[in-house]
């Protein structure tokens, strides 16, 4: 059960006993109803963001912060969706990046790969994206194919072990959705400016014009998103292989990295 399962068994007795509250005291009453609602809002928050943003490169994970998500929904709602993505284009900052790298430290196959993404950075900060986008999108290929033995753009082939929600909020992981769009096939060379990271078209030689902010951008929260996932995967495994309880993923096979990166740890 996950913490919104929890809380929401809470919240109905709650409603029942609220009759139980003063009602001559409007303060606390007021209080009361605010609760219900922050908690029902922080509950369709993600949902509305995914719902939004990930078809364009953008997905909300335990990582992202809430006031992001809020803002970014607010904004398209008054403004549209270009200066919803400029908002969030502009929230990856000098301390998000590093925010996040620290926190990316915690996927045992990550920390080989800690130098080229942080070279990537300082590529994107200067505003080179020829360099800083497919150096990004091998080393997201290069962690899935770590701790699941497959390419992250592989579209016919277990997709389903993506689809894993959130053990913290419930949240449905959307990897799946941007895995897909990812890969899509692009046949046709094209030099007109892209605003998605195309992993197909920008390796292959397809797309000529992703050099830009968005996309750079966008290849750097997509890294990112992977944390989450890849922390449940990890940890479940340990589990398994420690004999305790554990949840079973079809057509999982785990990567050579993190099978060694497990074992070591179960040695020592």
């Amino acid at each position: 059960m996950n913490i919104f399962e929890e809380i929401g068994e809470i919240f109905p007795e709650l409603d029942v006993l609220s009759f139980l509250l003063p009602t001559t005291d409007d303060e606390l009453l007021k209080k009361y109803s605010s609760t219900i609602d922050n908690y029902n809002n922080l509950k369709t928050l993600p949902v509305k963001f995914n719902e939004i943003f990930a078809s364009n490169g953008w997905i909300a994970t335990d990582d992202l912060s809430v006031p992001v998500m809020k803002e970014s929904i607010e904004i398209y709602k008054k403004e549209g969706i270009g200066k919803a993505e400029d908002f969030l284009v502009n929230e990856f900052t000098e301390d998000y990046f590093y925010n996040n790298l620290r926190r990316m430290c915690a996927v045992w196959v990550f920390e080989d790969r800690k130098d080229l993404i942080e070279l990537a950075y300082k590529d994107h900060s200067k505003e080179r994206y020829h360099a800083s986008v497919p150096v990004v999108l091998a080393q997201i290929d290069g962690i899935i194919h770590d701790i699941a033995n497959q390419s992250f753009y592989e579209l016919d082939k277990k997709l389903d072990i993506f689809k894993i929600d959130s053990a913290i909020t419930g949240l449905k992981n959307e990897l799946h959705t941007i895995a897909k769009k990812m890969n899509k096939t692009r046949n046709e060379t094209k030099n007109s400016p892209l605003s998605f990271p195309y992993r197909n078209g920008i390796i292959h030689g397809r797309d000529l014009n992703y050099s830009n902010k968005y996309v750079s951008t966008k290849c750097f929260f997509n890294l990112f998103a992977i944390r989450p996932w890849a922390l449940f995967i990890q940890q479940n495994e340990m589990k398994k292989r420690q004999g305790a309880e554990f949840i079973d993923i079809p057509k999982l096979k785990i990567g050579k990295k993190l099978d060694e990166k497990i074992e070591k740890l179960l040695k020592d």
